[in-house]
């Protein structure tokens, strides 16, 4: 009876779903892996557009690709002890980089990389941040780990040249074991009138919602399943109320009976059981456009053409995270490994 049901649900979201036609990739997208330039482990990544993309890592490492080919190094030579595992770029001159791990650092350059700044810093030993997102207002917000038992939380609302910890009061309570992940730096979405963050580990994976002023408005409950190192890890928004969510347990990367569900009205949510993506997955990115979905992890990447509702194979290389404009794209992973988005 529960197939039946989620079958029904299936067919009468698709039906009440936006009726605008989309136009398809004209082909198979595939990875193109390029040269390595660097050894680190790299989570963080961010295109700006076609030709303009950041990248972050283990060790201070800071990537920057300026003409769509060529990636360069702009690491931080003062964050060399620090695991960078977000970023996030405004344009080829400006961007803003998070450390996790043993506090939290955040750092930013408006020359290309050519100088760093810190304009953020926690050096208390316990805490852990997650990830970091903008929108194109300005508006920036970080997220982590609970301190006290309620979310860590950081706003900037000036592209990231100044943060504020957010106050106690709007900082939401978190269940037992309940936290974020920072596998890709992707469980976080600021758009325009509000936040969604995800978690897991605890007894339910969730994704908040915040108001622009970080009151915190809704929830949603996810059905992926969650425990110690499972829950959700990442999440893309094709609109306010179009939302998917992907992770599993990167304790056993090829299960995948609970690792991916879609909302198409911003309240039921369907589990993705069948031509689901083929593991656990770290990451999930949409194409500008809204025409296509990639997602990756350690047992490969998978690709959807109608809004997470299935997955086809892009292989079986792992990555731990990726990001796309319209049809260009990049992912990246461990030991310096970058490959290009290419259409066959």
């Amino acid at each position: 009876m529960k197939i039946l049901h989620w079958v029904w649900v299936l067919v009468l979201l698709t039906a009440c779903g936006p009726t605008k036609k989309k136009v398809l990739p004209p082909s198979t997208p595939h990875w193109v892996a390029v040269e390595r330039i660097t050894s680190a482990h790299l989570r963080g990544l961010h295109c700006v557009d076609d030709s303009v993309a950041w990248a972050s890592g283990t060790e201070g490492t800071v990537m920057l690709l300026s003409d769509g080919i060529h990636w360069k190094d702009v690491s931080i030579s003062t964050a060399r002890g620090k695991d960078l595992r977000d970023v996030h770029g405004f344009d080829a001159q400006t961007a803003v980089a998070m450390s996790s791990g043993n506090g939290v650092a955040i750092y930013r350059t408006r020359d290309a990389g050519a100088t760093w700044v810190p304009v953020y810093e926690d050096t208390n030993q316990s805490v852990f941040y997650d990830g970091i997102d903008f929108n194109a207002n300005g508006l920036g917000v970080a997220y982590g780990d609970p301190i006290d038992g309620r979310m860590a939380l950081l706003v900037s609302m000036d592209f990231g040249a100044n943060w504020e910890a957010v106050v106690d009061s709007l900082r939401p309570p978190m269940d037992s074991n309940e936290a974020g992940y920072a596998a890709s730096g992707t469980g976080i979405v600021v758009q325009e009138d509000r936040i969604l963050v995800a978690t897991g580990g605890g007894p339910k994976s969730r994704i908040l919602v915040f108001d622009p002023s970080l009151n915190l408005v809704a929830q949603h409950l996810v059905p992926i399943e969650t425990n110690p190192g499972s829950g959700i890890f990442s999440i893309a928004a094709l609109s306010a109320d179009n939302i998917i969510a992907v992770g599993g347990s990167y304790m056993d990367s090829t299960a995948s009976s609970s690792n991916c569900a879609v909302t198409i009205d911003g309240n039921a949510w369907i589990p993705i059981t069948v031509q689901n993506p083929r593991g656990y997955r770290s990451c999930i990115a949409v194409s500008r456009t809204g025409e296509y979905l990639i997602s990756v992890g350690r047992t490969g990447s998978d690709y959807s053409t109608d809004a997470g509702l299935t997955w086809r194979s892009m292989g079986d290389e792992g990555y731990f995270t990726c990001d796309l404009y319209s049809k260009s794209g990049w992912a990246a992973g461990r030991n310096g490994k970058l490959a290009r988005l290419e259409w066959k």
